[in-house]
This record gives structure tokens, C-alpha cells and sequence, in this order.
């Protein structure tokens, strides 16, 4: 989920940081890079944590309007202590804004998936997006479909079909539905960032996208009577958790970008979806098949070698 931010970036700040990071043995570049998959842990950890929110009473509205209220705020503070532009011209806020609220249930949908499918299965799903990204910028703008972008669409495919054969008869369709809407979702907003947004930076695009999807979410869980925070002292610390580690991650990642760079940023986020399966299995006992696993391998395995593709070309 935080690598959707990495590719924003990724498509945004390439130019601007290319130089400083040209050694890429440097010491400065490395430790970008270690705070690159910290990051990548602490956005998987927080994920993980949604279950303890669920068998304490809470909901996955509750876990959406808390994190996204919190994270507005430790990204404002971000931006007054390292003094960043935070003002955006009326289009790009409108814009902006529009997709916070489409953020808001893209993050709904994806938590609320862990309800009806286990957490690893419903990452690896969503995790197709790159992929989706791939195909959309083909339609929208163009951009080629190199063999290696249709290698990795055609391996990432084989490892959803390993992952879906497996348990095709167990899983819930309504949860395979609610991560492939997380995807497909994450997809438009990459797209529409990069081809109607372009050359906006991607701090001041959260500080706008964040309240407006919190401002518009919670109205609707109120509305709606499903905002229920958990009864328990733990599921409340584990729903302040998955926000404080959502902005905590966030923090790394922009502190990540000027030491290593855009692109090793987001490679480095390809590591969240191999820690959301070790902390599933380690948190709540969740396991996947050897055959599930070589599925997952080979998703994760084709968006890397996508993501290194593209660093090369660069």
C-alpha cells in the first residue's frame, strides 16, 4: 500500500534527484535505502495489526478515519518542521482532493478484505497494480508495452492463478472483489497523478488528498453508524499503532528520497508485500501452501524485476 506513494514519487522526482544519488555504492545512498525497508516494514506492520482491531470490536471505518485524520497531521507537521511548500494552485487541489475521498475507500476496501480473506493473500492481490499501472499508461498515454513489462504482466498473472487455484473453493468472492477494487483503484490514482498532475509534488498532493478523504469518510461512516472503535485497551493501542506506524512510514520514505532516490525508494517498497506474509503467518498464524507461495514469488518477483527494468532505462 505505501508503494503507491514510492511510485508517485518515483514518476515525479527522477529528474530533480538524479545526481545526488549517482554513486550508488555511496554510504548516504545505502542508508536511504535501509530506511527505504524500514519503511516497507513499518507500512506491512500496521496492516498487520488490523485483525487485532477487528476481535477487539473495532471496524475497518473506525481503523480508515482514525489513520487517515492522524497521518494528515504528522505529514503537516513534517511539512512545518523541514519547511515544505504545502499550497497547491486550484486545479491541481481540486484534483487532489477528489482523490483523497477515492483514497479513503481504496484503503476501506483493502482493510476491510482482511474480513473475508486472509491478509497475505489480500496484499499479494492488490499488489498487481504496478502491473495494472503498466497496462493503463499503454491505453492512456501511449507508453510501450516493452517484452519486459508483458514478461512480468504474464508472470504476475501465473502467480495470481497459482495463489487462486489453490483455494479458489475457500476464498470469499466478496473479499477477492473488495482487494481487486484496492488494486484497480490504486492504479487510477498512479495514472491520473502522473498524466493530469504532472510536476506536482507529492507532499503537498497527501496534505490535500489526506483530510479531504478523512473529512468525507468520516461523515459517511457516521452516517452510516458503522465508526466503531474497539472496547478493548489493546485494540485501541493497536488502531493508534496502525496510524503512528502509517505516518512513521511515510516520514521514512520522504526522509528516503533525497539520500537514495526516488527509484531505490520504491524498490525498497517492493519488500512490503514478503513482510505482510511473514508477519501474517508470525501475528496470526496464517500460512500459505508451497504452491500459494511460489504464486506470491512470482508476483513480487515480477514487479521487482519490473521496477529494476525501469531503473536501468533511467
Amino acid at each position: 500500500m505505501g508503494a503507491c506513494l514510492g511510485c508517485m514519487l518515483w514518476g515525479k522526482a527522477g529528474g530533480r534527484m538524479s545526481k545526488e544519488v549517482g554513486g550508488a555504492a555511496s554510504a548516504r545512498a545505502w542508508l536511504g535505502l535501509g530506511i527505504g525497508v524500514a519503511a516497507a516494514f513499518m507500512f506491512a506492520l500496521s496492516v498487520s495489526l488490523a485483525r487485532e482491531v477487528y476481535a477487539a470490536g473495532g471496524t475497518p471505518q473506525a481503523i480508515i478515519g482514525v489513520r487517515l485524520t492522524l497521518v494528515f497531521f504528522g505529514l503537516l507537521a513534517f511539512a512545518l518542521l523541514f519547511r515544505r511548500p504545502m499550497r497547491l494552485e486550484p486545479k491541481p487541489r481540486t484534483i487532489a482532493c477528489a482523490l483523497g475521498v477515492l483514497l479513503c475507500f481504496q484503503t476501506l476496501s483493502i482493510y476491510a478484505s482482511f474480513l473475508y480473506i486472509p491478509i497475505s493473500l489480500s496484499i499479494l492481490i492488490e499488489y498487481l497494480y504496478p502491473l495494472l499501472v503498466a497496462l493503463l499508461m499503454w491505453v492512456v498515454a501511449r507508453e510501450p508495452l516493452t517484452p519486459v513489462k508483458l514478461g512480468a504482466i504474464a508472470v504476475a498473472l501465473l502467480g495470481l492463478a497459482l495463489i487462486l487455484r489453490v483455494s479458489w473453493g475457500t476464498l470469499d468472492p466478496f473479499g477477492m472483489g473488495l482487494a481487486v477494487f484496492s488494486a484497480v483503484a490504486l492504479s487510477f490514482m498512479i495514472v491520473t497523478t502522473n498524466q493530469v498532475l504532472k510536476g506536482a509534488d507529492s507532499l503537498r498532493l497527501m496534505l490535500h488528498m489526506q483530510p479531504c478523504g478523512a473529512a468525507v469518510g468520516l461523515l459517511t461512516f457516521h452516517l452510516t453508524d458503522t465508526f466503531v472503535l474497539p472496547t478493548t485497551e489493546w485494540g485501541l493501542i493497536c488502531l493508534i499503532g496502525i496510524a503512528v506506524l502509517n505516518g512513521s512510514a511515510l516520514f521514512s520514505m520522504f526522509s528516503a528520497l533525497p539520500m537514495t532516490g526516488p527509484t531505490r525508494t520504491a524498490l525498497a517498497l517492493t519488500a512490503e508485500p514478503i513482510f505482510v506474509v511473514g508477519l501474517a503467518a508470525a501475528l496470526h498464524g496464517e500460512s500459505l501452501t508451497l504452491i500459494q507461495g511460489v504464486g506470491g514469488a512470482l508476483i513480487v518477483g515480477a514487479i521487482f524485476a519490473m521496477q529494476i527494468w525501469g531503473t536501468r532505462r533511467r
